[in-house]
């Protein structure tokens, strides 16, 4: 017995619907959880509300550039990674913005996200220290 395209597309559909529904017998109904005592609701915090950093501002870049405004030819900094408590966005169901705990790096001051570094293309050095000054954990790559 030869099968035509038609006949073999029914039979395909048939035999998949048949195990979709055989399935839905067994699959949970997909919900989120009740929100746990304290918690605010993600889904009543305001979008987009904190700007971000202007990553190429030259207040939020490291202090690598010369008299004349262009990056130091051998640059050598330091980074500091550290806790800082920032505003992120967040409020409390009160409305009152919340303050975050976070990670960040910085030289003089800890932010997050943290400064930008520029640099020159080609034979160029650049040193960059990492200072560790994340209380209480050790940084994931401790040796650069």
């Amino acid at each position: 017995m030869m099968f035509s395209r038609r006949r073999f597309l029914k039979t395909s559909a048939f035999v998949g619907a048949g195990t979709a529904a055989s399935w839905a017998w067994h699959l949970k109904r997909a919900g989120a959880e009740p929100l746990a005592m304290g918690l605010s609701d993600p889904a009543l915090q305001p979008k987009f509300v904190e700007p971000a950093a202007n990553a190429l501002d030259r207040a939020f870049l490291y202090n690598n550039f010369s008299g004349q405004g262009a990056p130091v030819a051998d640059l050598s900094f330091t980074v500091r990674a550290g806790n800082t408590i920032q505003e992120t966005g967040l409020v409390a169901p009160s409305g009152r913005r919340l303050r975050t705990a976070l990670y960040g790096y910085g030289n003089d001051l800890i932010t997050w996200p943290g400064q930008t570094s520029q640099v020159q293309k080609g034979d160029h050095e650049t040193v960059v220290r990492w200072a560790n000054e994340i209380e209480g954990r050790r940084h994931l790559l401790p040796v650069d």
